[in-house]
């Protein structure tokens, strides 16, 4: 527990990077949603 708790800086860094990067993916899908709900309209 104490591992899962106090995790290394390399695996806090990996976990942003992935977080920020499903974040970009999906503001972009949303964009795109918008543009398609907005243009069928």
């Amino acid at each position: 527990m104490p591992v899962l708790l106090a995790p290394s800086r390399l695996t806090i860094g990996m976990i942003r990077n992935g977080f920020a990067a499903a974040a970009r993916r999906f503001d972009e899908w949303t964009l795109e949603a918008f543009n398609a709900g907005t243009t069928l309209r």
